[in-house]
């Protein structure tokens, strides 16, 4: 299961949360001070480039 990060619209706590995509209802969570008033927050996703074909010397040249 993912883990999403939410914000408490009363209290501004910040806290994260390991639900399944059919869980994933801002209604059901709540803060961990009991508040229901919670929204999820997006991150930028964490990219990891392998393999050839990154790098400046592995792309052709364009001179032309």
């Amino acid at each position: 299961m993912p883990m999403y990060r939410f914000i408490c619209q009363e209290c501004k706590e910040t806290f994260e949360q390991r639900l399944s995509v059919t869980e994933l209802d801002d209604k059901c969570v709540q803060c961990p001070r009991g508040h229901q008033n919670v929204q999820r927050l997006f991150n930028a996703p964490t990219i990891i480039f392998k393999g050839s074909g990154w790098y400046s010397k592995d792309h052709a040249k364009s001179g032309k």
